[in-house]
């Protein structure tokens, strides 16, 4: 869906930026039910787990003339990408999780042509959130998953590095064509979350193994700061206190 090159300026950030500004749209909103950063921040940090990992689709893929419930229907594989290193979301206990889908507007959820069955949910759904919430439940059953929409989608003109694949139109929508040459992408939908997981812990330990081989000596700005050996190594103690909370015998 894009063609991301870690050596090139720029796309690193966007792509963390895009995750970023998606994962706080709730928290931002002027109207609407505007949810509170408190709530979520409690619910990611139960039993002592204060960290998370982030993921991104960007863009999800939806194709032009599409609508969300087949979208849905025939995914394959997971709807986004870690951002964590360490963290392999696609095989990975998740406990509780905060996703964000924004771009995709109602007038996309079902098509009008479908022959509605009363046994299958999907169709009694009348909002995007509702859509979301019930494809998280039946695919991640054992997983608490807070899901929050957005109307518009993510702004990508320039300054926005041009990343796309050439399937990728100004909208942001899948097509079998390639967009013209002289015309880029404008904007894209994109879902983003926070996953409260066990490979959270894989992360820290991993994370630990190797902040311990640093020489603080080698670094004089933190000795300048005040920081002192004895407070380093307690400070890379509490990572390994952190890691424990994230073993299974932990579960929420």
């Amino acid at each position: 869906m894009f063609e991301y090159k870690s050596t090139v300026p720029y796309h690193t950030s966007a792509i963390l930026a895009s995750a970023l500004d998606t994962l706080t749209l709730s928290y931002r909103k002027r109207q609407g039910e505007v949810a509170r950063l408190t709530d979520l921040c409690s619910c990611l940090s139960r039993v002592g787990r204060k960290a998370a990992a982030a993921s991104v689709g960007l863009p999800f893929a939806m194709p032009a003339d599409s609508f969300l419930l087949d979208v849905l229907e025939k995914w394959e594989g997971p709807l986004w990408q870690s951002l964590t290193p360490n963290c392999s979301l696609n095989e990975d206990r998740i406990w509780i999780q905060s996703i964000v889908l924004r771009g995709i507007t109602e007038d996309k959820l079902i098509s009008s042509s479908h022959n509605y069955r009363d046994w299958n949910p999907a169709y009694r759904c009348t909002t995007v959130q509702e859509m979301l919430s019930l494809f998280l439940s039946c695919c991640s059953y054992a997983t608490a998953s807070l899901a929050h929409t957005a109307d518009f989608p993510c702004k990508v003109s320039p300054p926005f590095p041009n990343l796309f694949s050439d399937n990728i139109l100004q909208d942001g929508t899948v097509s079998n064509v390639s967009r013209p040459k002289n015309c880029g992408v404008k904007s894209v939908p994109v879902i983003a979350g926070l996953h409260s997981s066990r490979s959270v812990g894989d992360m820290l330990e991993s994370l630990h193994s190797q902040v311990k081989k640093l020489k603080l000596r080698q670094f004089h700005q933190f000795g300048n700061s005040g920081l002192e050996n004895d407070e380093y190594s307690s400070n890379l103690d509490q990572l390994l206190d952190l890691r424990e909370c994230y073993h299974e015998e932990f579960n929420v």
